[in-house]
Order: C-alpha cells, then structure tokens, then sequence
C-alpha cells in the first residue's frame, strides 16, 4: 500500500523524457504516438514489479520488527524513549 504510485511515477517520468527526446529530434507522429505507447506499456510493468519488490521487502522488515517485539527485545528507539521518561520523571 506505500508504493501503490510508484508504477504510475516511473511510468509518467518515461514518458516524459521520451517525449523530450523525440520531440527533440523531430518523429513523425506515427512514429511518435507508436514509441510513446511502447514506453508507457514497458515502464507501467516495470513500475509493477518493481512496487511488488519494495512491497514484498518491506513486509519482511515489518514481521521482522514485529517478531523482535513480541520477543521481548528492545530496540534503540524504544531504550532511548524509556530513558526519556525516567529523566522527565527525575526532573518532576
């Protein structure tokens, strides 16, 4: 669900510098409209399994974290935020 744009992202920027580049070098717009399709089709599956990359890592590192909570192990963040507590607590 965090990366449900990147497909639309890499896709819109593809088509962006392809059509820089041939506007640039002056295609017809046959030529034009059938490279711009091709572009669009192969970045939008290039931008889909790259989201189902980042999403399958990212889920990973999630359960990963999750397990570490549920076995009792303190991260930094956490030891950091008790310590922050027990100052404030003191200062009172």
């Amino acid at each position: 669900m965090k990366f449900r744009s990147v497909p639309a992202i890499i896709t819109l920027l593809a088509a962006f510098v392809s059509s820089v580049v041939m506007i640039s070098r002056r295609y017809s717009l046959f030529d034009f409209l059938l490279v711009l399709v091709t572009v669009l089709v192969v970045f939008y599956i290039a931008g889909l399994f790259l989201r189902f990359i980042l999403n399958v890592v990212f889920k990973e590192q999630e359960k990963d974290k999750d397990d570490a909570d549920e076995d009792g192990t303190v991260t930094e963040s956490e030891a950091d935020e008790k310590e922050e507590k027990k100052s404030k607590d003191r200062k009172k």
